[in-house]
């Protein structure tokens, strides 16, 4: 749902629709879908007080923010987890890379 921008399509729905569309392509019965929909948004309500990642899909769903957001912290992740870390030290070069505004080359870390 959140890489559909990937594809050839030019029909690309606001994420809940697409969330929709995909419960009631795996649920084929439309209440059990529904079900299934309202069960896991109010997951996300209750538990995203505590998981910041909940918290920002949650705001996708209602629309405050576009999936884009999302997509963005993801691919991020990515990142961070391809990179070995050893020291602070290697956070730098990263940073100033992902971040050129900020005056990262001013934070050094000794040791």
């Amino acid at each position: 749902m959140l890489w559909e921008d990937e594809s050839d399509t030019e029909n690309v729905l606001p994420l809940l629709d697409s969330f929709s569309e995909f419960l009631l392509s795996r649920y084929l019965i439309i209440d059990i879908a529904h079900l299934a929909c309202h069960d896991l948004i109010r997951g996300v309500i209750n538990h995203s007080p505590e998981n910041i990642s909940l918290q920002l899909f949650g705001d996708q769903l209602n629309g405050r923010l576009d999936a884009a957001s999302f997509r963005y912290v993801l691919l991020l992740c990515d990142f961070i987890d391809l990179i070995d870390w050893e020291s602070a030290q290697d956070f730098q070069p990263f940073a100033t890379a992902i971040y050129p505004f900020l005056s990262v080359c001013c934070c050094t870390v000794d040791g």
